[in-house]
Formats: structure tokens, sequence, C-alpha cells
């Protein structure tokens, strides 16, 4: 499984996949926008999902009126709190030229699952445009069909993305007046490959940390207890990169497993110095009745 998905991750890497969110449809000649969205960066602490829009706005000459691209980040509490849920605004040019901006939106997910962590946004996409003399309204879906075009692609790396539309009847407009032109869930999870590698190192770190403890000896397993401990801490900046300490069920298992092993080695310094000075305090150290 491990190098089947490795294979598939160098062969077919997620960067060179292109989804449509607003197909291109019927294009119009006079006025529309051209946008690519990249996933550009994940923060898996503040929990937060970094996006980088790129393209071009075309305005003809009856092209009158300002549009601000809204993204909405939909959370499981937004669908029922009041209000609008967190949103992030993109203002596209009254004339013809290139847009760049970079926005952040909110995400669910826990770290704390690492390498089984997944990460989900539910993003919304509105159009609000200011005409002269009239106050600002939302378009419609039917109103920018054809002439706003907008594709997705993803660059976080070891991150697997999954883009579902969301259906009609489950996508949540903010009020009678309001309506998304289009409503999705993007999921974000650790490749196959990774998840196998990090379950199998820890789990032969630990045994082979456990044999260290158990089976060397006793004078073997004090002088190399420190490069015992960095060794098995080492691992953790091999499965975990960047991310800060404290943060995994790696590093919970990891730390567990020095304090467990360290442990064994203080029970057997204790029994050796028990051993040395004749006690018989250890309840294996006492003689039986049969004994006596």
């Amino acid at each position: 499984m491990a190098l089947f998905s490795l294979s598939n991750e160098v062969s077919h890497p997620p960067s060179q996949r292109t989804g449509f969110l607003l197909p291109p449809g019927t294009a119009a000649t006079d006025d529309y926008t051209a946008l690519h969205l990249d996933d550009v960066a994940l923060d898996e602490l503040r929990r937060t999902l970094e996006l980088h829009l790129s393209g071009y706005h075309v305005c003809g000459e009856t092209c009158l009126h300002t549009d601000k691209l809204i993204f909405f980040s939909v959370r499981s509490e937004s669908r029922v709190a009041a209000g609008l849920p967190p949103s992030a605004i993109v203002e596209l040019p009254a004339t013809t030229a290139v847009i760049d901006a970079k926005i952040t939106l909110p995400v669910d997910g826990e770290l704390l699952l690492y390498p089984f962590d997944r990460y989900r946004l539910v993003y919304a996409i509105a159009i609000e445009r200011q005409e002269p003399g009239q106050a600002p309204r939302m378009l419609t879906p039917a109103e920018v069909e054809g002439r706003v075009f907008l594709t997705v692609q993803e660059h976080i790396p070891r991150m697997d993305p999954i883009v579902v539309p969301t259906a009609p009847e489950d996508q949540r407009p903010a009020d009678g007046d309001f309506s998304y032109l289009g409503e999705w869930t993007l999921y974000f999870v650790r490749p196959v490959y990774l998840q196998v590698l990090v379950v199998l190192t820890v789990i032969l770190v630990t045994v082979a940390g456990s044999y260290t403890v158990l089976l060397r000896p006793l004078n073997e397993v004090i002088i190399n207890t420190g490069a015992l401990v960095l060794g098995i801490w080492g691992i953790r900046s091999l499965l975990l990169g960047s991310l800060p300490p404290n943060t995994s069920l790696v590093d919970v298992v990891l730390t567990a497993g020095i304090l467990l092993q360290l442990s064994v080695v203080a029970v057997r310094v204790l029994n050796e110095l028990h051993a040395r000075g004749g006690l018989r305090l250890l309840p294996w150290a006492r003689p039986t009745a049969e004994g006596q």
C-alpha cells in the first residue's frame, strides 16, 4: 500500500491536477473574469488555509460597475449562527487589469491525530456588485454564468486534496436577497504512504528501544541511555518535520516510549543494587516458605 501510494504521488502529484469550480460555459466578449485559485499553505496549528488568487479581468466600454469577489468559509457552526460566516474579499478592478491577491480562510481539523489528521473547508463564493446610484447587491448564478471562470489547484506538500461539490439542497444562503455562486467541500488528508511509514517507524523504534533496555547488559544500557533517548526523539524530526513539539499523537507515543524505557532502566539498576547489597526487600528476592 505504501509503495503504491508513493509511486502514485511521484507519477501523479496533486499539483498537476486542475479542477473547475466555475466552468467557462458560453464565454462573454465584453465583460468577464478568468481566475485561478492555488492552495499554497496550510497552517495546522492555527487551522487556516492560505490561497493565492491570480487571473485577469476584462471590462468593456459599458463596464460602469465595480465588483467584489467574496470567499466564505462555511464552518459547521456557521450554518446555525446568525449573520455571515468568516470571509475574505478580493476587489475586482473597474478596468481591464491583472488580478493577484492572497486570502486566508479558517478550516476545521485537529493536528493531534497526525498522520491521520484531516482538514475540512466548506467554502462558497459570491459577487457583490456596486452600480452608480444604486445600493450594492449580490449577483445570482444566472448573472455570472459565462462571465466568471474559476479553476483550482493544490500545492501543499504531504497533503492530498479532495474537492466535493455541495448539493444545492444543502447550500445555505444568508437571507432571501443573498445567494452563493457555488459551494464546495475541500478536504486535505495525508497520503497513505505517509500514514503507513509513520506507524511502522514508531512501532519499530519502540521495539528496538525495548530490546536494548531489556536484553542488553546493564552496563551497556547505562552508558547508552542518553544516546537511546536522543535516538528515539530524533525519529520525531524525521516523522514530523517542522511541526512544533507536543502537538500530535506521535509526540505522545514517543514520549511515553522514552518514559517507559527509562523506567525499565531504573528498575534494572534498582534490582542490581538490591542484589549487590544482599537485601531481601523486593518481593522476588524474598525466600519462599519452602526455602525457609
